[in-house]
């Protein structure tokens, strides 16, 4: 009950979110209220002596542009419990979160032991797994892929489980750069500005080794480019001025470095 507790309080908080509240419309054999809910959740566990985690907790955020309506949202879920064989009795409770422009994004909470059953639901961590699943709700809802350096065993996944279309969609897709590991956001952003990251990665590339590989040379370098150095909130950004596109000046130059 404490770690149902704890959880309760951090979905509902909004100190980092504007709002946040239950999303009634997904919610399946469970009050509105989430401690209560997650209390309920956390409950057939306990009969489950070998059960160790009380709540199965997943996030799902679509990435900026990418709005989800209830029957999306349900489709998104209906993905991933077919991938876990949660069934329809075991309760889920669900936390919408909204910050800005960014689309909203959904906190699910499900009980990790069937309470028709008794049986403990299975989410060990796996990463080609998991990203199976994300592109599984990607090509669902129509949306543009995500690069990813495991395409090939990805697909392989999702041929093993019958997604056939899907498979063959990630296979079209453009292979991530081993070490790139951009964020979503960050590629969306690099196509609606324009920005070529392979041309911009080979020049800066250029001058961070004419440089020496010395910071100082290096911003005495750019000056007059169509590069120039600004203060993020967390790192040292690169900007790119013909298009305005972004990124942390230091995660590129140890990728150029590799």
């Amino acid at each position: 009950v404490r770690s149902a507790d704890r959880l309760a309080g951090h979905l509902m908080s909004t100190r980092k979110n504007e709002s946040a509240r239950p999303y009634r419309e997904l919610d399946i054999n469970i009050t509105d209220d989430t401690t209560l809910a997650l209390r309920f959740c956390a409950a057939p566990a306990s009969a489950n002596a070998r059960v160790t985690n009380e709540l199965i907790h997943v996030i799902m955020a679509p990435a900026p542009g990418q709005h989800l309506d209830v029957a999306a949202w349900r489709r998104a879920l209906a993905i991933y419990e077919e991938t876990f064989a949660i069934g329809p009795t075991v309760p889920r409770h669900v936390v919408v979160h909204e910050l800005g422009d960014r689309p909203p994004h959904v906190h699910v909470v499900y009980a990790s032991v069937d309470p028709a059953t008794g049986r403990a639901i299975r989410t060990s961590f796996s990463k080609t797994r998991d990203e199976a699943v994300a592109r599984q709700i990607e090509h669902s809802q129509g949306f543009s892929l995500t690069p990813s350096v495991r395409a090939e065993f990805v697909a392989r996944q999702l041929r093993q489980i019958g997604k056939l279309d899907t498979a063959r969609a990630v296979e079209r897709t453009t292979r991530a750069v081993p070490g790139r590991r951009d964020q979503k956001s960050r590629v969306l952003q690099a196509e609606r500005v324009g920005s070529d990251r392979d041309r911009i990665d080979e020049e800066v590339a250029l001058l961070w080794r004419t440089a020496g590989r010395d910071l100082g040379r290096f911003a005495h370098l750019i000056q007059g480019t169509d590069y120039k150095p600004a203060r993020g909130r967390r790192a040292i950004m690169l900007v790119h001025l013909p298009t305005g596109d972004s990124w942390a000046l230091g995660r590129q130059l140890k990728r150029i470095d590799r």
